[in-house]
């Protein structure tokens, strides 16, 4: 098995593991060992491919949105 093929695994079990949650790029990266440009490329083929699927965020106007306006979250959830 190469490398890319371990590493991608390991990516398909850590974005199962955080189905539904906030998406950080950073701490995904960090825990499949790579970096974050191969991070965001594997989930938008997942999306491109209908495996997975991108959510954004709805914050509503008031506090919330104050909170969470230097951020965008993103959710990601399987489809299958």
């Amino acid at each position: 098995m190469y490398p890319d093929q371990i590493a991608f695994n390991r990516f398909l079990g850590a974005v199962a593991a955080r189905t539904g949650q906030l998406l950080n790029y950073a701490s995904l990266a960090r825990d499949v060992e790579v970096d974050n440009k191969k991070v965001k490329s594997w989930l938008s083929a997942l999306d491109t491919w209908l495996f997975a699927e991108i959510l954004k965020s709805y914050w509503h106007t008031g506090l919330a949105a104050n909170l969470f306006s230097t951020a965008t979250p993103i959710s990601a959830r399987w489809t299958c």
